[in-house]
């Protein structure tokens, strides 16, 4: 049986990003979504992508 390297894709099938952490990444995140305080991933998404994107839109 062939063995799986675990570190070499992440959970979507892609490539694993080995290199150094991006804090500015991170914290521009927890920025986006409100804050240490009162974080949400819904504002994040809508201060990154804007409404029209981060809305699904539903078949009638």
């Amino acid at each position: 049986m062939a063995q799986m390297n675990a570190s070499a894709m992440n959970w979507f099938g892609g490539e694993t990003y080995l290199g150094a952490p991006r804090a500015e990444r991170h914290l521009g995140l927890g920025q986006a979504g409100g804050g240490a305080s009162d974080f949400s991933f819904s504002k994040a998404l809508v201060s990154m992508l804007g409404e029209d994107r981060s809305t699904p839109k539903w078949p009638s």
